[in-house]
């Protein structure tokens, strides 16, 4: 849990951070993200091969979410340092201190995430401890947040709706890679459960967060945003509104669509389970 709040606060602070406090262009600050993402991204699925062939007496993946926790402490504190340097050096600090704040926080949430496949076979118990399904709602609480207005009363429940609804989404989409673990053993006959949650969940995570963070980025340099100014132009404010209210929904909606999709996948759990677990017992009796 404590990893995961450090962890949001990078994913949700850091672009802000980046341009008004260390003081990078925006332009600037949108490239690291996406750089940081896309080294990370790299290294989930090494990690998760890695969690896949350790063997110690504490179990495969143990070792490594223990192991992986001082280190990201130590890199999240000094990624939020501001060491007075110049301009080219705080570039080179930032992006060194985000990649390596980033590979370790997925050291460590890789092998809590391949965990997940084996404690329980049920789908539906899954879902129960991922979370349900409330994408409806962070649309609903997005669209809110967008006719809103000036009333801050408004705006903040828009805006507490539509985080339960997305930490609803982010939850269930675990459970979602779990069922994939069972399909490719059930396709295969190999369980990989550290390769399979790495791709599936750290990669495309980190992948969509460094996307989502240098297109927001993109489209605020592209109407003049500038942190330095204390008030910012119409078309600045246009930018921010679009990138902060609508094109979330619009990404939501594509989400939407792909998960209603997913529902024939999960429909074939049942088969894939009870195959396994056919397998499994001649296995035992061979």
């Amino acid at each position: 849990m404590s990893g995961n709040l450090l962890y949001c606060i990078i994913s949700s602070y850091m672009l802000y951070f980046f341009m008004n406090v260390f003081g990078l262009s925006v332009g600037v600050a949108g490239v690291l993200l996406l750089i940081g993402r896309v080294f990370d991204a790299i290294g989930a699925p090494i990690m998760g091969i890695l969690v896949d062939h350790t063997h110690s007496k504490y179990g495969k993946s143990r070792p490594w979410f223990l192991w992986g926790a001082l280190p990201f402490a130590i890199f999240v504190w000094l990624l939020f340092t501001t060491p007075d340097i110049s301009n080219t050096a705080k570039i080179i600090y930032a992006g060194v201190m985000y990649i390596l704040a980033d590979f370790s926080y997925t050291a460590m949430s890789t092998p809590i995430t391949s965990v997940l496949p084996n404690l329980t076979t049920n789908t539906d118990d899954r879902m129960q401890a991922n979370s349900i399904r409330l994408v409806f709602l962070t649309i609903i609480g997005q669209i809110w947040m967008g006719f809103a207005g000036s009333n801050t009363t408004s705006a903040l429940i828009g805006w507490c709706v539509a985080c339960i609804g997305a930490g609803s989404a982010c939850t269930m989409f675990f459970a979602m890679v779990d069922d994939t673990v069972d399909f490719g053993e059930w396709k295969t006959g190999i369980r990989a459960n550290g390769f399979l949650t790495a791709i599936g969940a750290a990669f495309c995570i980190q992948m969509g967060s460094g996307l989502g963070s240098f297109i927001v980025s993109m489209l605020l340099n592209s109407v003049g945003f500038d942190a330095s100014h204390a008030v910012q132009s119409a078309s600045s404010l246009t930018g921010i509104h679009l990138s902060f209210i609508w094109v979330p929904i619009i990404i939501y909606i594509i989400s939407l669509i792909l998960m209603v999709t997913y529902r024939k996948w999960e429909r074939h759990e049942p088969v894939v389970q009870k195959e396994l677990a056919e397998r499994e017992v001649e296995a035992e009796e061979a």
